[in-house]
């Protein structure tokens, strides 16, 4: 969804399609465009692809224009692409990883988070997705551009608590 000023890049997880559950992209986009005219682009993560974050940002130029700056929101594959691989590019000024697996490479989430250069990086998990149990290590990393939240009874797929996320998200675009 083309808008004007900034771009709000989202990376879904891993098989995610552009809709996302019960149609939460979709939904997230309209209310990005009507509540602050912001570009929204929403990146499927197919299973069986490697994604590069960089190569990614550099499609969209093509498509709907350059953006000085960028909000990245990654949802569990999605929010791994960003702490891994966000550091890599300036234009993105902060970033929002909801439910990323903290099992998976946590060297290089580490270190991807530690080496931002942006303003803002926080990591929102519900306490029922499988990485909460891991929640802790986010103390480990060492930024003082790094803020941690959860919500209580959300899992994975934040089923049911769709409107929470939304406002989670909103609140994030804000501040």
């Amino acid at each position: 969804m083309s808008g004007d000023g900034k771009l709000v890049f989202v990376k879904t997880g891993r098989g995610g399609s552009v809709y996302g559950y019960n149609n939460k992209y979709l939904n997230l986009a309209k209310s990005i465009l009507m509540l602050y005219g912001y570009s929204v682009v929403i990146s499927a993560n197919p299973a069986d692809s490697e994604c590069n974050l960089k190569e990614e940002l550099e499609e969209v130029k093509e498509y709907i224009g350059d953006y000085d700056e960028v909000y990245f929101i990654g949802v569990s594959a999605g929010a791994l692409v960003g702490a891994q691989q966000g550091y890599m590019n300036e234009k993105i000024s902060k970033m929002l990883l909801v439910n990323g697996p903290l099992m998976i490479n946590w060297p290089k989430t580490k270190t991807g988070i530690e080496k931002f250069q942006g303003n803002r990086v926080e990591m929102l998990y519900g306490m029922r997705d499988p990485s909460y149990k891991y929640f802790e290590i986010l103390n480990y990393i060492n930024s003082d551009k790094l803020e941690r939240d959860t919500v209580e009874d959300a899992d994975h797929n934040f089923a049911g608590k769709e409107k929470i996320l939304e406002q989670k998200i909103i609140d994030f675009i804000n501040n």
